[in-house]
């Protein structure tokens, strides 16, 4: 039985024709425009011929990583020849096409995937295995897929990390000091080199590609840095790291680092801490922080800017060791309390546990030195007969004798040197 000529169902298609039809499909969730696509060949042909508008529009609601839709959309859809000129790790599994042009299809299928995966996968366990075994501080460089190490020995050195588990040695610096502290941000590293108040900035071969021909060019000589000459290839036949890179503006090999500047802070300062400001966001920039006992410095890696908050108050009466910000405080730590600054007013807000500031005075009245010169032995235990005893003198300082400070301030420079120079 057929129904009347009036009820008969009609293609929206034959309808409202494809353009409308089309403005429809343009308006549906994921879901929806699959199922759409299932109704007929009509309306399949039709979703296929303007995938790359539904789809890149669609890809604004489905793929999680707005920098790397961003970076997508800013090609086109013009072929894509150089991928080795952008960031690796915005090409994943089903970005281009058989045309080697950008698949949108493809794209959202592959954050679809990986959105379920990451939902009901489970980890797969690897090892990566860097050329020493003295590993004091690592970081990844998920752009160029790598790992950095600093030694409790001496270097610095860049391995492979690669899924498959080939953790081949790329790069190293030779001369770097022995439990150096590392910090990584957006293809900056950043490590100490064993002179005083001086930390050194490398960058990758993804931040190279970042930099304009003229910012290249204005890159100091790699002469001004203390690694100059220590530079060692693993994937080059004659071991030459740059191969001429550093004197030009090529892009150096992968894993392989250039000497960017030097950074000296103009107080003394121990802890130091990267990160970017406004991530993910418009404006985005990567900042080293320190601190010290006198001040803390946040360095703008790119570019020229440095924030500068003193520290005039009497709860900082050591050395600083640790230090971690954001966009709007810095955290900094010393050995009994932690103390919060706010960014934009540059003044303390507040120090955990609050009981330090009330106890102070309460914790050290006097500070006694005993001279590593002095010929002192310690007695041997004596169960039978008098105990021999000598007697020593050791130099005391009081609180309120000017000499207190610098006494008190060595004592904790030696705990610090003690645990290899930096606490985190």
């Amino acid at each position: 039985m057929s129904a009347p000529r009036d009820q008969q169902v009609h293609d929206p298609i034959r309808v409202i024709g494809p353009s409308l039809l089309l403005q429809v499909f343009y308006s549906l969730p994921l879901r929806d425009l699959l199922n759409c696509s299932l109704v007929s060949t009509t309306w399949y042909t039709l979703i296929d011929n303007h995938s790359t508008s539904i789809f890149r529009n669609l890809a604004s609601d489905i793929v999680s990583d707005q920098k790397r839709l961003h970076f997508l959309k800013s090609l086109g859809q013009d072929e894509v020849r150089d991928l080795t000129s952008y960031n690796a790790s915005f090409f994943r599994a089903g970005t281009f096409g058989s045309d080697k042009k950008i698949s949108w299809r493809g794209i959202c299928r592959n954050a679809v995937v990986t959105k379920r995966n990451w939902k009901h996968g489970r980890a797969k366990p690897g090892w990566l295995t860097p050329g020493r075994n003295t590993v004091w501080r690592m970081k990844v460089d998920p752009e160029e897929n790598v790992l950095y190490t600093v030694s409790r020995l001496d270097g610095i050195q860049c391995s492979s990390a690669d899924a498959e588990g080939n953790s081949s040695l790329l790069f190293e610096y030779t001369d770097v000091a022995p439990y150096s502290h590392m910090e990584f941000t957006n293809g900056f590293v950043i490590f100490n080199i064993g002179l005083a108040n001086a930390l050194e900035v490398h960058i990758t071969p993804s931040a190279m590609r970042r930099l304009t021909p003229q910012q290249r060019q204005a890159i100091p000589p790699p002469s001004n840095s203390e690694t100059y000459g220590s530079d060692y290839s693993f994937t080059q036949e004659d071991n030459d790291a740059h191969g001429g890179a550093q004197e030009s503006t090529d892009i150096p090999h992968r894993g392989h680092l250039t000497y960017y500047k030097t950074l000296r802070p103009a107080t003394e300062c121990w802890a130091f801490r990267a990160r970017m400001d406004n991530e993910g966001q418009e404006g985005e920039r990567p900042v080293l922080g320190t601190a010290g006992r006198e001040a803390i410095y946040l360095f703008g890696l790119a570019d020229n800017r440095v924030e500068t908050i003193q520290i005039r108050h009497q709860h900082v009466d050591r050395d600083i060791s640790y230090i971690e910000f954001d966009d709007d405080y810095v955290f900094i730590c010393g050995p009994v309390a932690l103390h919060v600054y706010s960014r934009q007013t540059k003044q303390l807000l507040n120090s955990f546990p609050t009981s330090y500031l009330r106890d102070l005075d309460a914790q050290v009245q006097a500070v006694y030195e005993l001279s590593e010169s002095n010929e002192v032995q310690r007695l041997p235990s004596a169960f039978e007969g008098a105990t021999r005893v000598s007697e020593i003198t050791v130099k005391g300082f009081w609180k309120q004798d000017s000499a207190f400070e610098n006494a008190e301030r060595l004592i904790s420079e030696r705990m610090l040197l003690a645990n290899g120079g930096f606490s985190a």
